[in-house]
């Protein structure tokens, strides 16, 4: 692994991380569901890569089609099931934008009583 993948991989974990502080700083149910999809996609697709190196070692037939095939349909399914999940996340969080949850809470200036 060369300095740009790791570099890649540690700012990927930090935007994860900062998305599921804010959606838990802010309640958002749809920013905690896209930082969730997007840890959970890059720990299946850190399995997956596993896998699929271990097949390319030894490369067997599975379900009576080939491995590639088989990792390929595997790979464009996680694809579109994170993307789904994260355009729901947005929905969600457009919703939430809507009922006002979002709005900046500017803190009441109260007088102090003078003593």
């Amino acid at each position: 692994m060369n300095f740009f993948s790791s570099l890649t991989i540690v700012f990927q974990l930090v935007f994860m991380g900062c998305l599921l502080f804010l959606g838990i700083r802010t309640k958002s149910v749809g920013v905690i569901l896209i930082g969730i999809t997007l840890l959970i996609g890059r720990i299946f697709n850190w399995a997956f890569l596993h896998f699929y190196f271990e097949y390319l070692k030894n490369p067997p037939s599975i379900l009576g089609i080939s491995g590639m095939d088989f990792f390929r349909t595997i790979s464009y399914v996680s694809l579109w099931l994170i993307l789904a999940f994260c355009i729901f996340g947005v929905l969600i969080i457009y919703n939430e934008w809507k009922q006002g949850k979002f709005q900046n809470q500017r803190p009441i200036n109260r007088e102090q009583p003078n003593v």
